[in-house]
């Protein structure tokens, strides 16, 4: 596997340049400022820890395979029953259906094997990217049901005369001859007059970009990551399955339901016909589906971890978009073997565990008390499959999509939620379960009945987060030891050492080295210890950034930020304690001439971000953390 890059101040061409007589090959990764470092794994591996001390780099990493973590399926399950749905110990679907059955305003992702879009309980179901349809075609499509899109809804909208406003020369015909509007028919390209104009015959895809995303042409209903086309059909039925558990056309008198009666699902490919994917790969579907609408993604996959897809998690939460991830079926304990990417501390992922019909956990689901939050039906799940038929799995993969069709549920009745307000609503409205006490976060099962009813967890909680503000210092400058960082810190280039009880994050920034080594006293001591190396280092952006700090004993605790203008007199920016769960802004300092180094420090409860931006001068800059 290659080596995968993070540029920080050097770019493309000077990295090719300077590694041209090393035997290796650079290339673009499709990922923002992610380079692919390829050739012989024995010059890798060596390559590999001089690079990551590079000055103008940020990470080095190997790229990670990602697979699905499969169980064994069971033919005593073939019995066409939806236990997961209906069952003793299913989700409780019917009482969530009794508020919502869901709505073709939320877009799920199904980051997969892709899916069978033209499958009879799935085909309307599927997402259409409004912003792709050609404008020769939209023109003459009509919005049947008024819900602000076009959807396969409308597509196949019959009137009570017969008529299909949205059928025929100059909009759509079902070129595939299947009897329907799905997805095979506006993926077929567009016949074309001889002048290039649109003849108003075949399908929608032109080979023109109308999005101005020139990286995913003609992406009317997804991508295919794998191949870099638009055509995410599954080779496998892994995919399939999920999405008919996330969105199986319901009360259509075919086939199943999934949680979701409507919805518009993303198949986004990223995984082969054998099951096998890159987290390079993954974290391009995910920046795909964050930029494209998907307020939740479903992640039925895992392996080994790495802060390319961890950062792409950090994206999404930045979009406000919630990753549902299957917790693994080994049977092991996540909190001691992690399994990625259900295990990343990312305040943006439930992580899911599969039960039985019988309500236990099952043999093969991974667990962990603080690793994965919540069980759901996985074993014996039957749902959609590719080619017009359905099958029965079992798996934590089966499980996870419970928990997204449960999210978009909640999205459907509560478009205004934050990220933070619907996952609280999931996981405290879980049923008690004895199997999964003390084995997952909540110790319970996805109750989706319960989610969806009026008690609104996520809605009436009072604020989860505190902030005093306590002083600025001066006075100490990168001799932070013995005045703050008693119980932890993160020095930007420096390995972190947090407490126990905080969880940190930093998103939307670039890494900096001003001077290291230096003997400066305005840099900070990289140890705390005498003798000691100093660096003068910082996270920067030039408009703003996020700190995101989840503190997570239930005590306050002294933070600090250390700031400090190196390189000039100018800077000035401003400081928010925003409230993670409610966006509510606890607290703002701005400050300026800084030059010397200032320390900020607020006491601390909950979960908080700090937003730093910049007021004045190149860009906003944080130096280094520090608890206690």
């Amino acid at each position: 596997m290659p080596l995968l890059v993070k540029l920080d101040t050097l770019s493309p061409a000077s990295l090719t340049a300077w590694l041209a007589d090393k035997g290796v090959e650079v290339s673009s990764t499709g990922l923002p400022q992610v380079m692919a470092v390829s050739g012989p794994d024995s010059t890798l591996t060596g390559m590999a820890s001089w690079l990551g001390g590079t000055s103008g780099l940020g990470y080095v990493e190997r790229e990670s395979t990602l697979t699905i973590d499969q169980a064994s399926n069971d033919p005593s399950y073939m019995s066409g029953s939806m236990w997961g749905l209906s069952g003793a110990k299913g989700i409780n679907a019917a009482s969530a259906w009794d508020v919502t059955t869901g709505s073709t305003s939320v877009v799920v992702a199904d980051i997969d094997t892709g899916a069978d879009y033209n499958h009879p309980d799935l085909y309307e179901n599927i997402w259409i990217n409004n912003a792709e349809i050609p404008a020769s075609r939209l023109k003459n499509l009509k919005d049947v049901d008024g819900d602000g899109r076009i959807t396969f809804y409308d597509l196949n909208y019959a009137a009570p005369d017969g008529t299909r406003p949205n059928q025929g020369a100059g909009r759509i015909t079902d070129i595939n001859g299947d009897g329907r509007i799905d997805a095979s028919d506006i993926l077929a390209p567009m016949q074309k007059n001889p002048d290039g104009s649109d003849s108003g015959l075949g399908g929608w895809a032109d080979g023109v970009s109308q999005d101005g995303d020139t990286a995913h042409v003609d992406d009317l209903v997804g991508w295919n990551f794998l191949n870099n086309t638009n055509n995410p059909f599954d080779d496998n039925g892994h995919g399939t399955h999920t999405a008919g558990t996330i969105g199986a056309m319901g009360s259509n008198g075919v086939g199943v339901t999934g949680v979701n009666w409507k919805v518009q699902i993303m198949p986004l490919k990223f995984l082969d016909a054998r099951l096998g994917g890159t987290s390079t790969a993954a974290a391009k579907a995910l920046l795909y589906a964050s930029d494209h609408g998907a307020k939740v993604s479903n992640n039925s996959y895992g392996g080994s971890g790495g802060i390319t897809l961890q950062n792409a998690i950090a994206y999404a939460a930045s979009k406000g978009s919630i990753f549902v991830a299957a917790a693994g079926n080994s049977g092991a304990n996540t909190d001691t073997t992690p399994f990625y990417p259900a295990a990343y501390s990312n305040d943006n992922i439930i992580s899911v565990a599969a039960i039985s019909s019988s309500g236990a956990r099952a043999s093969y689901s991974n667990y962990g008390a603080t690793t994965v939050d919540i069980g759901a039906p996985g074993d014996g799940i039957l749902s959609t499959y590719p080619n017009s038929r359905y099958a029965t799995l079992s798996g934590t993969s089966m499980a996870a999509p419970h928990v997204t069709g449960t999210v978009a549920l909640l999205l459907a009745a509560h478009p205004t939620w934050t990220y933070s307000q619907v996952i609280k609503q999931v996981l405290s409205t879980a049923t008690p379960n004895s199997s999964l006490a003390g084995k997952t976060v909540t110790g319970g099962i996805l109750n989706a009945g319960a989610a969806l009813s009026s008690g609104s967890a996520g809605a009436t909680a009072s604020p989860s987060a505190s902030c005093s503000f306590v002083g600025t210092n001066t006075i100490a400058q990168g001799n932070w030891a013995g005045a703050f960082g008693s119980d932890g810190r993160a020095i930007a280039r420096v390995s972190p050492a947090y407490p126990s009880y905080a969880t940190v994050g930093v998103l939307g920034s670039s890494l900096w080295t001003w001077a290291g080594p230096t003997t400066d006293p305005r840099a900070l001591s990289t140890t705390g210890t005498t003798p000691d190396s100093r660096i003068a280092s910082c996270w920067y952006n030039g408009t703003s950034f996020t700190i995101d700090v989840n503190i997570t004993d239930g005590k306050s605790h002294p933070a600090s930020l250390y700031l400090v203008d190196w390189d000039s007199t100018s800077r000035s920016e401003k400081v928010q304690v925003v409230d993670a769960a409610s966006g509510a802004v606890l607290d703002t300092r701005t400050t300026s001439s800084f030059h010397s180094g200032t320390y900020l420090t607020w006491n601390l409860s909950g979960h908080v971000r700090f937003v730093v931006s910049r007021i004045g001068g190149d860009n906003a800059v944080v130096s280094g953390l520090f608890f206690g």
